[in-house]
């Protein structure tokens, strides 16, 4: 619906779990380099005031170059990052799609559910990325 309740004619894409996902260039170059782990192809990813928001809430809002590595470089220090996507939807501006995380790095768990938001600055390029999930990165989940 519209924001003034009538109905919408948008081209947004909506796929479920049994329709082929056919992702976005940039979420397949994303997701491909959280998974492998490569730090700057992620990085690279980024506009430069672009940001990452964790599921924490804004405090945990990672803006510019220097925000994002340390969180990057955190988080990909034990290796890549397994997100099976399922449903999804996307305006050409902002892709929000639901995941299951069953691995970091070397660790395995119960796969835990999750979404996540990324906002297009151009077809190259994200402007955010907005991460909602309770997984617990490995070297917490040790601790």
């Amino acid at each position: 619906m519209a924001v003034d309740g009538a109905a919408s004619s948008s081209s947004t894409i909506v796929t479920t779990t049994t329709e082929k996902l056919e992702e976005p260039a940039l979420i397949k170059t994303y997701m491909r380099a959280i998974l492998e782990p490569d730090e700057e192809r992620v990085l690279s990813l980024f506009t430069t005031d672009g940001y990452l928001r964790e599921p924490s809430g804004s405090r945990y809002k990672h803006i510019g170059s220097q925000e994002r590595k340390a969180f990057y470089n955190s988080a990909l220090r034990t290796g890549g990052i397994t997100l099976h996507h399922a449903t999804a939807t996307f305006d050409g501006k902002s892709f929000a799609v639901e995941y299951v995380c069953d691995q970091w790095g070397k660790t395995t768990f119960a796969p835990q559910a999750g979404m996540a938001v990324y906002e297009f600055a151009d077809t190259d390029h994200l402007r955010a990325v907005r991460i909602y999930d309770d997984v617990t990165p490995p070297e917490q989940a040790a601790s």
